[in-house]
């Protein structure tokens, strides 16, 4: 949605605890966090995700609206560091179960209204959410200008027509967006999120008092409050600016510098990480939900196939595993030329 469909959209409402203009700023703030966070979605679904803004409303108490939402599951980020307050996402059963389904190994696909969500994929639903909230929380920190701290996501299964929520959200005002999600279907999927009024005014505050918002840029929106300035203003004043690429001086004739190993002797007694990988492999969601005790996993090696040895993450050399005593050891069988494992380092 533009910044002029959200404007029009907000015209419309009757508002009671916070204004049109604060209520367009954190609505296209809300909705350009939740679009960048989007890429969460697209990557675990393996699709591409849409996600804007549908609606937005003031209400005096959250259960003005709980009745329609019916079941579904619930994530309650509670953000205490940067700013205050609760966020919570709303995903109705149909919904929740396509991503849950989808990430555990299933086809993309509507599973209908009100499909069965068992703990298997309210977990994989839970590993979903928290990745998006992160998203979201990178994103604000990224718009504010400020670091931003939240409590992982207290996920929930709703029932009935009461929310189990925060007092933060039931005892004052809350700001609703509803998205409409796009994952390539027929369906149209819907995401709610649900603002306590202390998190709006935060969010509001902190991006009026950062000193080059990066939603400027965005939506073209002017504070004069503190500067008298008009951004649009100024470029229409002063015109484009000239922009050109940087020159810097070449290093192709430049001396190289050689050092005589003196230097290098300074870092001998420098501790590095050393790591013996046995194996690799790769499992859906749903069989890593499935391990229990006696579970074996296949991996990518051969029996008795070289394993590799890493140096802080780095490989240097290859071998095969021995036993020493009551330990696992490594007989180094190939290794890199000391040039390149320094180079690796």
């Amino acid at each position: 949605m533009s910044s002029d469909l959200l404007k029009e959209l907000i015209s419309n409402l009757e508002l009671n605890s916070i204004r049109n203009d604060d209520l367009q700023i954190l609505g296209d703030i809300l909705e350009e966090t939740i679009c960048n966070s989007a890429s969460v979605f697209s990557m675990l679904l393996n699709t591409n995700t849409n996600i804007s803004i549908a609606d937005i409303k003031e209400e005096q108490n959250i259960n003005k609206f709980v009745e329609e939402l019916g079941e579904g599951i619930s994530a309650e980020i509670n953000f205490e560091a940067g700013i205050k307050g609760t966020n919570l996402l709303f995903f109705k059963n149909g919904d929740a179960a396509i991503f849950a389904n989808t990430v555990m190994g299933a086809e993309l696909k509507d599973l209908g209204d009100n499909p069965q969500l068992g703990q298997l994929q309210i977990s994989a639903f839970s590993e979903i959410i928290t990745q998006f909230s992160t998203k979201i929380t990178t994103s604000l920190t990224s718009f504010l200008e400020t670091k931003i701290g939240a409590l992982s996501p207290s996920v929930k299964k709703q029932k009935g027509k009461k929310l189990e929520v925060s007092s933060s959200l039931t005892d004052c005002p809350i700001i609703l967006i509803i998205y409409n999600l796009d994952l390539g279907m027929e369906k149209t999927s819907f995401l709610y999120q649900i603002i306590s009024l202390d998190l709006a005014f935060d969010i509001i505050e902190k991006f009026k008092e950062a000193k080059i918002p990066n939603y400027n840029m965005l939506k073209g929106y002017t504070d004069t409050s503190k500067t008298g300035v008009n951004i649009n203003d100024a470029y229409a004043q002063n015109g484009p600016v000239t922009v050109q690429p940087v020159r810097f001086s070449s290093f192709d004739n430049a001396p190289q510098v050689t050092g005589d190993g003196k230097n290098l002797d300074l870092l001998m007694d420098i501790k590095l990480k050393l790591t013996v990988e046995l194996g690799r492999t790769e499992m859906p969601i749903k069989k890593v939900l499935e391990l229990a005790r006696g579970s074996v996993i296949e991996l990518d090696k051969i029996a008795g196939e070289p394993v590799e040895l890493y140096a802080n993450g780095k490989l240097i050399a290859n071998g095969e595993v021995v036993v020493i005593e009551d330990n696992f050891g490594l007989r180094i069988t190939s290794i890199l030329s000391p040039d390149h494992r320094l180079k690796n380092l």
